[in-house]
């Protein structure tokens, strides 16, 4: 569901920290819908900071969502998260609410991972 998304960040990561990136993540803690325990927030200290980090390296990025670091950046997701407050959601509640597209893009960065550990990469 989110492969090319997921693929595109990897390659990103790729670029920013080298191949060896999949080594540093805790698979078990692994929450794609925490700023801590996601992909940039086990990597670069939290969502916002790796985000911003790497939006400065590819200057046609406009959202995590491109690449795969967070939910796409649809409408329903730009509406939602922008009345979430008008409906009395905290963020909690809207990743709540998410939680199933959340689990997708976690076993997608899982599957990524994995192939790219299983792949013959050498270290």
């Amino acid at each position: 569901m989110f492969e090319e998304e997921v693929s595109r960040g990897a390659k990103l990561l790729d670029k920013v920290l080298g191949s060896l990136w999949p080594l540093q993540l805790d698979f078990s803690k692994l929450n794609m819908a925490s700023c801590e325990a996601c992909v940039l927030g086990q990597l670069m200290g939290g969502y916002l900071e790796g985000l911003c980090m790497l939006l400065k390296v590819d200057e046609g990025a406009v959202s995590g969502g491109t690449f795969g670091f967070d939910l796409p950046d649809t409408i329903e997701t730009k509406v939602l998260w922008g009345i979430k407050d008008d409906l009395g959601f905290t963020d909690e509640e809207f990743h709540s609410a998410n939680a199933g597209m959340y689990m997708n893009l976690e076993e997608t960065w899982l599957k990524e991972v994995k192939s790219r550990l299983n792949g013959g990469m050498t270290f």
